[in-house]
């Protein structure tokens, strides 16, 4: 992770492979959080934009908005945990 501008700009990287890059703009100045959970699925959060996922899919990575994660996948508690009230009214 790194701060361009006030701008949170995060990586994640496989065997030097570059498998996620952040599209977001997500303010450095606002509460976030970023969990990698068992399956690889990269969760985070930002206060000023909100709730998505990476979902890590046959070795690549979808990005999701909260409010459209498949059915049967379960927030990892310690990511809830960390998560605002205010976050957490619909999960």
């Amino acid at each position: 992770m790194s701060e361009t501008d006030g701008i949170l700009s995060y990586q994640l990287y496989e065997n030097n492979k570059l498998l996620i890059q952040q599209d977001e703009r997500a303010s450095i100045y606002q509460n976030w959080f970023l969990y990698l959970d068992k399956q690889q699925n990269l969760w985070v959060a930002s206060a000023d934009i909100g709730l998505w996922v990476w979902l890590k899919e046959a070795g690549h990575y979808r990005k999701v908005d909260d409010g459209r994660v498949p059915k049967g996948l379960i927030m990892p508690r310690q990511f809830y945990n960390s998560l605002p009230e205010s976050f957490k009214r619909n999960n």
